[in-house]
């Protein structure tokens, strides 16, 4: 069972596991024209600019396959204008791993348009096999379009020699319909194969529990999600539905100083 599954990962375009944040698995994953600290693995434009240090650490099972899991961490620091966001995780088991970390610079120029730029390196290593090291780099735009409606696009880990990842491009649309409920977009694609639509929710209760959910449309994809914040503290909990594959948990934890 785990030999197919590897298999599956590995023929898959979308093998790259990189881990946005149980708050972004819990709406489909929709990140173009999300603001949230894990963007950093995203819209590199999205990190927060909220002159706090965060701090949060994330954990993912694939359909519930212990050798099929992420652990990530990661760091936003402000800085004056705006703000670094470090990250790195580790993706895999005994015979095959993936380790990668990510520097990203994000900052706002004017009222409405933010911008983020990321370098990355990765490495996979197959028991038997030897490894191999790869470098991208990821760039990101919001636009407030209006003081609640935003929109994103941007282009992650591209490369003229990667491995076996594809770029992936996104654009997005954020709208704050009211102050406990957030509506999100996103249209994505990594090659003329794959390509589709994500949209996702979020609805704040007491402001400090929030419910989400979101669908994916290639492969089709159910997400829900749980969040609890209070104060500095962000607790959040998610789920990935496949309909084959089944259920893929992701919680994860962060803390604003």
């Amino acid at each position: 069972m785990y030999f197919f599954l590897f298999l599956f990962f590995i023929a898959s375009p979308c093998f790259a596991q990189v881990s946005q944040g149980a708050r972004s698995y819990g709406m489909a994953q929709c990140t173009a024209a999300l603001t949230d600290p894990w963007s950093v693995n995203g819209n590199p434009a999205g990190v927060s600019l909220s002159g706090r240090v965060f701090i949060g650490l994330s954990h993912t099972r694939q359909h519930l396959v212990t050798d099929l899991a992420t652990a990530a961490i990661a760091v936003v620091i402000p800085s004056h204008g705006g703000a670094f966001s470090l990250s790195a995780e580790r993706y895999g088991f005994d015979s095959f791993t993936q380790t990668g970390a990510r520097l990203a610079y994000s900052r706002k120029f004017g009222r409405r348009v933010s911008a983020g730029l990321a370098l990355s390196c990765s490495r996979q290593a197959i028991a038997g096999y030897g490894s191999e090291l790869g470098a991208a780099a990821s760039a990101g735009i919001h636009i407030a379009c209006t003081e609640s409606l935003t929109a994103g696009a941007f282009i992650r880990d591209f490369s003229t020699k990667h491995f076996p990842t594809k770029p992936l491009i996104g654009l997005g649309l954020a709208w704050q319909a009211s102050d406990r409920l957030l509506l999100l977009s996103d249209f994505y694609t990594d090659s003329p194969e794959m390509r589709g639509i994500r949209a996702g929710l979020e609805y704040a209760v007491l402001n400090r529990v929030l419910f989400r959910g979101g669908l994916q449309s290639k492969p089709f994809v159910q997400y829900a999600g749980l969040g609890w914040r209070p104060g500095s503290l962000q607790c959040e909990l998610a789920v990935a539905a496949h309909p084959v594959l089944g259920l893929s948990p992701q919680i994860s934890a962060g803390y604003a100083f």
